[in-house]
């Protein structure tokens, strides 16, 4: 009978050992404070850096491109729809990958 009690009691204080652990992570990770949002300048210079990498430089290309004018003007067609959150209907009519 003690083993059969025993064999209960030790899984309940497992079981309630792990539940213990895992709230005490979850109250450390909620005291981590939140990073602040950048300022303008901040914003300016990190897409500057950005530019200059391999990806904004073939995204500078692309943005100059026809088809990136035509994706652009598209975006600012429906950008006060969007921003609104106004319901929209859309049809996908190609879907083209970036050269690379």
């Amino acid at each position: 009978m003690k083993k059969v009690i025993y064999a209960l009691i030790l899984p309940l204080v497992v079981v309630s050992g792990l539940v213990f652990a895992n709230r005490e992570i979850k109250n450390e990770t909620s005291k981590k404070s939140t990073p602040r949002p950048l300022s303008a300048a901040e914003m300016k210079a990190a897409r500057k850096s950005w530019e200059a990498t391999p990806d904004g430089i073939m995204y500078k290309k692309w943005e100059a491109s026809p088809e990136g004018k035509k994706v652009l003007a598209g975006a600012a067609k429906i950008r006060k729809h969007t921003s609104a959150s106004t319901n929209m209907e859309a049809v996908v009519t190609s879907l083209s990958l970036p050269p690379g």
